[in-house]
């Protein structure tokens, strides 16, 4: 009897060890995309803001370009904030502190970020669909931004249940 309890548990060590590395593995993943986003799709949007603004505007591409680059930093700096915030919520699940008033605030402030930078990405998207920008620019920052709200929304829903878990923890633990 006491074999079967010890092999079970070591299964569930495995099960959680396994899925927060799948959790690590996803975050590295997120953080490459956005680093290859930033490389590849965000400088050629600023170059195309910079012209539209020298062509109809005649504001000088020097003032301009810090200006869209410290707008672009905004946007896309806290997307790398909020992925190093995430590597604490695979070690919740190893210790088995993912029930916990802290891991519900740790979601509840990644899942804010996310929206928060989402929504500023979609107002960034709409400058360049204003501008007429290609689709090919385009594509990269709609599916971004989309993915973003939507998991930003699933962890604000989540940390709701895990404050709720946490909260049934604690009265269990307190009735034994």
């Amino acid at each position: 009897m006491c074999c079967i309890i010890i092999k079970k548990a070591k299964g569930l060590f495995e099960m959680k060890k396994t899925l927060a590395n799948f959790i690590r593995a996803l975050l590295v993943f997120l953080i490459i995309a956005s680093a290859l986003m930033c490389k590849l799709w965000l400088p050629g949007a600023i170059f195309m803001v910079i012209g539209h603004l020298e062509q109809y505007a005649g504001i000088a591409g020097a003032e301009v370009s810090m200006a869209v680059c410290g707008l672009c930093a905004v946007v896309v700096l806290p997307v790398f904030v909020i992925f190093v915030m995430s590597f604490a919520f695979p070690g919740a699940i190893e210790k088995e502190t993912i029930f916990s008033e802290k891991t519900a605030k740790l979601l509840k402030v990644i899942g804010v970020l996310l929206v928060a930078d989402c929504a500023l990405l979609c107002v960034m998207l709409t400058v360049l669909l204003a501008l007429d920008a290609s689709w090919l620019l385009v594509a990269p920052f709609i599916f971004t931004g989309v993915l973003g709200i939507t998991v930003g929304c699933m962890l604000l829903v989540l940390s709701k249940y895990v404050k709720h878990a946490a909260a049934l923890k604690e009265e269990a633990d307190c009735t034994l």
